[in-house]
């Protein structure tokens, strides 16, 4: 069988460190293709779980075939071994987006919002991509470390295999993020990097891309809530755009703030952010009025928190040109500058009440035609209508009982009459003898039966 072997160029320089390792360009002896190579951190490569894992891992991906993914070739070397392990990928052409953000940062390029927004979609459309393969897989370790813009401001994801074997290391959520800028949700149990955290990756990506700088080690998870109101705040002195509500939203929905409205997997997220491209369609402007905050604001929060999906965060806004609040992660004041629209809460409130209105409607009308139909047609099982025994004895056995003109038998006997006034008769028998004391017979008696 014939092997290829991968290798390093002297004196290989290093182009690009981070928590999980150095890379490396590499040369790959039978095609002549560069190829890089990812030598794991000591914590990483002395840990045989790790190696297990990681391989995993590749072997069920290896066939994985995605334009916006940098093609995974062969784990290297052995755990606890003088050479350590390494992961050999496809080195695709372009800048890791971490050197890209700090390039932001130090004033070297510009910050285009546009080609931010743009790179998110891609993001959250490669990952959704990913997570199809099945609800087991996922990337684990997104950031901006495992990312790479091309010249041709194509986005490709790296190392997409790293994810299981770093939940080995037993690590917190605070370990993580502060030795390898990996960023898990907060939940019982230790950190699984599964879809879900796949997808608060991805919401830290691109609050990134809005700011136009790396996240910090105290960003992370504390000041997520300030950094988005700073997201949704244009610069003052440039013609960046402000983030639109629905984008807002989405980006609340993805950071995972509230997990009873947080996406789920990647899967959602890439659903429920083409909704929200459309919206940017035809944004509504708003700048940021700096003034207190009113003292409803905690209502207008908490109706906010318990309506589902894209009304986590809202605007309701008056007449054109008055002050609107945005409520949501902290209440803020927020001035239109078009025309007032109805905001994606007031939407959602409306389609509740229209369905209240009509289930109201519904059972209104059940209650009334069934209150017509007791008092019209008194059926009965009402107490009113429910039969009466009515007990006949007589001196003269054998006595036909007439009640109403009918005959209902002999005497002595229990006859069911219904409430009311009836005329009972008792005729005697063909032989009867009627005894001195007794009534004469051949008379009808009038009585009412009652309950």
């Amino acid at each position: 069988m014939d092997v290829s072997i991968a290798v390093p160029p002297a004196r290989a320089p290093v182009s690009f460190r981070d928590g999980l390792g150095e890379r490396s360009p590499i040369v790959e002896s039978s095609s002549g293709d560069i190829l890089e190579a990812l030598r794991l951190g000591p914590a990483l490569s002395s840990n045989f779980a790790v190696e297990r894992s990681l391989r995993e891992r590749v072997g069920r991906l290896i066939e994985f075939r995605h334009a916006s993914y940098a093609r995974i070739w062969r784990v290297e070397g052995e755990a606890g071994s003088p050479a350590g392990l390494s992961l050999v990928s496809e080195r695709p052409r372009g800048m890791r987006l971490a050197e890209m953000l700090q390039g932001i940062e130090e004033g070297r390029f510009i910050h285009d919002f546009q080609a931010a927004r743009s790179l998110v979609g891609q993001l959250v459309s490669a990952v959704a991509s990913l997570h199809r393969l099945g609800r087991d897989v996922a990337h684990g370790t997104l950031g901006p470390e495992r990312l790479v813009v091309t010249p041709h401001a194509q986005l490709v994801v790296v190392e997409h295999v790293l994810g299981p074997a770093l939940e080995h290391l037993d690590l917190t959520r605070t370990l993580l993020w502060h030795d390898y800028r990996v960023a898990i949700p907060s939940a019982a149990g230790m950190p699984r990097l599964d879809q879900r955290a796949d997808t608060l990756q991805i919401g830290v990506v691109a609050l990134a891309l809005i700011l136009g700088r790396r996240l910090r080690e105290d960003d992370f998870p504390a000041r997520l809530p300030d950094l988005v109101d700073e997201a949704c705040e244009p610069f003052t002195g440039q013609e960046r755009p402000a983030v639109s509500r629905a984008l807002g939203a989405w980006l609340v929905r993805a950071l995972q703030f509230d997990l009873r409205h947080s996406f789920q997997s990647a899967i959602e997220a890439h659903a429920s952010l083409d909704e929200v491209l459309q919206d940017e369609m035809r944004p509504v402007t708003v700048r940021y009025v700096p003034v207190a905050p009113p003292a409803s604001a905690t209502a207008l929060a908490d109706a906010a928190d318990s309506l589902a999906g894209d009304a986590v965060l809202h605007e309701t806004t008056g007449r054109h040109g008055e002050p609107g609040r945005f409520a949501g992660l902290a209440p803020g004041s927020f001035r239109v500058a078009a025309k007032p629209t109805l905001s994606r809460m007031g939407r959602a409130v409306g389609r509740v009440l229209a369905r209240a209105a009509a289930i109201l409607v519904a059972v209104t009308a059940v209650v009334g035609l069934a209150y017509i139909a007791i008092h019209r047609y008194r059926p009965a099982w009402l107490p009113d209508h429910q039969p009466t025994t009515f007990t006949v004895e007589s001196r003269y056995p054998g006595a036909e009982v007439v009640v109403d003109g009918k005959t209902q038998g002999r005497a002595p006997a229990e006859i069911a009459l219904k409430p009311g006034p009836h005329t009972i008769e008792l005729r005697p028998a063909a032989k009867a003898r009627a005894p001195q004391a007794a009534a004469p017979l051949g008379t009808s008696t009038r009585t009412t039966a009652r309950k």
